[in-house]
Formats: structure tokens, C-alpha cells, sequence
């Protein structure tokens, strides 16, 4: 799933088990990560992992660091914006594909309108709000508080009409 709202990339630890990876090459993480809940979750522990979007020719693969959390959800993982960023890439929520630039020209992942559908309905299923919300860094909710505090300017700023 590539969600803009998210800063973070997440794998869930399902994912990651049937990955076959052994959890010694997880990075200690510190700090909690933070839905709209408000709910705290200590990640797993973090590993940067090469990620390939799409198939040959018109693919690009790129290192990200994902937080692996222990969370039940419809999604093997999410995607933040800014790896959407660094794919250079133009998701549609509508069109539900996202487009971005190769090598080879641009590429396109596709969903499947009935997937995305059965796992949108088994993600809001009762499973309680914090199983399908995107996940936010407690210190980048900081980052965004520091952010709000801007400067003002030295001197009145002068309002010039251009015909």
C-alpha cells in the first residue's frame, strides 16, 4: 500500500516471517510509533531491505528502511511518501495505481479493484481503528509541533499590484 499520509515504511511482522529472514538482522529501534489512535507500538526493531516495483524493463529498485511492527492488517506493508518521493512517483487513489519513472520509461503497479476492495473491508472489520491506520514517528509528531512555530517577518511587507 502506498500511503501519502505516512512517514514512516512499515513491514508487518507476518511479512517479514514469511520472508524467512531471522529477526538477528533487525535493528534496534527506539521510540514508538503513534497512529491516530493515539495508541503507542514498539516497533520490532528496523532493516533496510531492496525493494523492486513492478517487472523488467520498467522497474526500479530501491533501498528502503522499514519499521517492522507487530500489527495485524489487510497490507504486507506500507510505503511513506517520501519513498513515493524518491520513486518520483504519481499515486491515484482513483485510478488506484501509481505511476513513476525507470530507466525504461515510466512504470505502473496496478491494484486489482476487488483485492483492494476485500482487503479494505477485512482492514475496518472490527478489528479495532489502531489495526488499519497509518503510523506515524513520536518524534516526527515533534518535528511538526517545531514546524508551526515560525519566525515573523523583520519589517511590514509591502503589497506591489503587477499588471
Amino acid at each position: 500500500m502506498a500511503d501519502t499520509e505516512s512517514l514512516v515504511d512499515i513491514l508487518y511482522v507476518d511479512t517479514f516471517n514469511q520472508m524467512g529472514i531471522n529477526k538477528s538482522h533487525l535493528l534496534p529501534c527506539r521510540g514508538s510509533l503513534i497512529g491516530f489512535t493515539n495508541h503507542s507500538l514498539l516497533p520490532e526493531g528496523m532493516i533496510t531491505l531492496p525493494s523492486t516495483i513492478r517487472e523488467h524493463p520498467r522497474q526500479t529498485t530501491i533501498q528502503v528502511q522499514f519499521l517492522v511492527i507487530d500489527l495485524k492488517s489487510a497490507h504486507i506493508i506500507i510505503l511513506s511518501r517520501t519513498v513515493l518521493h524518491l520513486l518520483r512517483a504519481i499515486p491515484s487513489t482513483y485510478h488506484q495505481m501509481v505511476k513513476f519513472s525507470t530507466p525504461n520509461g515510466v512504470g505502473v503497479a496496478k491494484s486489482n479493484q476487488q483485492e483492494a476492495r476485500s482487503y479494505y473491508l477485512l482492514s475496518t472489520k472490527g478489528k479495532g481503528a489502531q489495526d488499519s491506520m497509518p503510523i506515524e514517528l513520536a518524534c516526527l509528531q515533534l518535528e511538526k509541533t517545531m514546524e508551526q512555530q515560525r519566525t515573523i517577518p523583520m519589517e511590514e511587507l509591502k503589497e506591489i499590484h503587477i499588471d
